[in-house]
C-alpha cells in the first residue's frame, strides 16, 4: 500500500541578488563610505518594517556577485520598488535583481523569529 504524497504548502520570499553596479568604480573612499552607510541604513529600516528577513555579502563569489537578502513583500514589484530605494542602488553601485523564491511555509520562521528577537531588544535599549 502506498502513501499519497501530498506537495507541501509554499509561501513566496524574493532573493535579491546584490551585483556591482555600473558605477561601481566611480567613488571616492568618502562617497564608499557614505553610500555603505546609506545601505546599511536602508536595511535596517526595511528589517524593522517586517520586509527583510537576512542579508549579507558574499566573500568568495565569482564574477561580479556581491551578496544576498532575502525579503518578504506582497508582490515582485514590491520587492523591487523596495530594493530601488537603496542610495548604494541610486548611485549605481549596487545593482539589484529580485527573484521570486518560493519556500515550504514555515520554513524561515526560525529566522523571522530571530530578526524581531533583536529589533525588540534593539527598541528596548534605546
Amino acid at each position: 500500500m502506498s502513501q499519497e504524497f501530498t506537495p507541501p504548502e509554499l509561501e513566496k520570499y524574493y532573493l535579491v541578488m546584490l551585483r556591482a553596479g555600473d558605477n561601481a568604480g566611480d567613488f571616492t573612499q568618502e562617497q564608499l563610505m557614505d553610500l555603505q552607510r546609506g545601505h546599511l541604513t536602508h536595511l535596517g529600516n526595511l528589517a524593522r518594517q517586517g520586509n527583510l528577513i537576512a542579508a549579507g555579502p558574499f566573500i568568495d563569489a565569482p564574477d561580479n556577485l556581491r551578496g544576498i537578502s532575502i525579503l518578504k513583500a506582497n508582490s515582485v514589484e514590491e520587492a523591487q520598488a523596495l530594493v530601488d530605494a537603496d542610495p548604494a542602488a541610486q548611485a549605481g553601485r549596487i545593482r539589484m535583481e529580485v527573484i521570486t523564491w518560493c519556500v515550504e511555509k514555515g520554513a524561515l520562521d526560525p529566522l523571522v523569529d530571530a530578526l524581531h528577537a533583536r529589533i525588540q531588544a534593539e527598541k528596548d535599549n534605546a
